[in-house]
């Protein structure tokens, strides 16, 4: 996908255009927490996930360690036009100067979505993947 570098935030990602299957890394530099606490933020991106289908629906949220650093993770159920139905999980990581979000999606259906785990090839990229040192 087309990368955005700036000074201030950084997109980058890969979508595999058969079938949906993406890996979706931001960079932000962080505000304080007095401005913007963490679960207001993760509540930011629940209602924009669910705004976008009312069919969308969120599965399961989790505080975990992803890459060595303590992340809030959300997955969803997302409906798309162009995919169908993908799990998204989305994770964020705060630093208190870096606010760093992944988002891996991939193919589902809904009977098999709450169980459903991430694609082996999914998972090998994430072990390739250096987010500013992690």
């Amino acid at each position: 996908m087309p990368a955005l570098d700036i000074k201030s935030q950084t997109l980058v990602g890969v979508i595999d255009n058969q079938d949906g299957k993406s890996y979706i890394i931001q960079y932000f530099d962080d505000v304080p927490q007095e401005n913007l606490s963490t679960n207001q933020y993760l509540a930011g991106v629940k209602k924009t996930m669910l705004e976008a289908n009312p069919k969308n629906k969120i599965l399961a949220k989790d505080s975990l360690l992803f890459h060595g650093h303590t992340a809030h993770a959300q997955t969803f159920l997302m409906h798309t036009i162009k995919w169908g139905m993908l799990k998204q999980i989305s994770y964020v990581i705060r630093t208190g100067t870096e606010l760093i979000t992944v988002q891996i999606c991939f193919p589902t259906n809904e009977p098999d979505a709450q169980k459903e785990r991430i694609p082996e090839q999914l998972v090998l990229f994430d072990k390739m993947v250096k987010i500013n040192g992690f």
